[in-house]
């Protein structure tokens, strides 16, 4: 292992660590970075964390962020969070493509940068598109399970929040509160 510093007092201070032809560092023990006594394997204090998408050496690959890797990597998926991996302009929450490997491909959860919400899907078209079924389960207390949904209008203008079913080839229904422009709520089935 050869250790290479440079000093300075301009803003391209750095500490370089090179190991050798083969670009391994090992460490044996926590690592700290703005912490004098560091307590977990990696422990990162006063400052940011940049995960950057530049890949070098002969293991890299065109995967960047943060890979969370199972240590029994023949019988786990390993996981990747991401910033635009596989979906433009979105942050992602990815499986391996198959148990033991590091090919990310298909995201479960993105987050869109205009605030929409997706899981099970990559094209949310909604603040939370979701593709699969909800399954929501009560807790103790009175109501039991419950999904609210709330339309907040401005008073004297007519509104309609509600849950509305879509079948293909079938009939939709929508299942909700009319609010008349005079205040008075109805619940309709369309």
């Amino acid at each position: 292992v050869r250790f290479r510093s440079t000093i300075s007092d301009d803003a391209n201070t750095y500490l370089q660590i090179n190991g050798g032809t083969s670009n391994n560092t090992y460490f044996n023990g926590n690592v700290g970075i703005g912490v004098t006594i560091p307590s977990q394997k990696l422990h990162v204090s006063a400052g940011n964390f940049l995960i950057s998408g530049t890949a070098i050496g002969s293991g890299a690959d065109a995967n960047s962020g943060l890979r969370i890797v199972a240590p029994i990597s023949t019988t786990h998926y390993n996981w990747m969070l991401g910033a635009q991996q596989n979906i433009n302009s979105a942050f992602e929450i990815t499986p391996s493509t198959t148990v033991g490997v590091t090919t990310f491909s298909t995201p479960t959860a993105v987050f869109l940068q205009n605030g929409n919400v997706g899981i099970g899907t990559t094209s949310p078209g909604y603040k939370l598109d979701v593709s699969g079924i909800i399954n929501t389960t009560s807790s103790t207390g009175s109501y039991g399970a419950i999904i609210r949904i709330r339309d907040t209008v401005t008073a004297g203008t007519e509104s309609f929040g509600g849950v509305h079913f879509t079948s293909s080839p079938g009939t939709d229904y929508t299942i909700g509160k009319w609010t008349t422009a005079a205040g008075a709520g109805l619940l309709q089935i369309r």
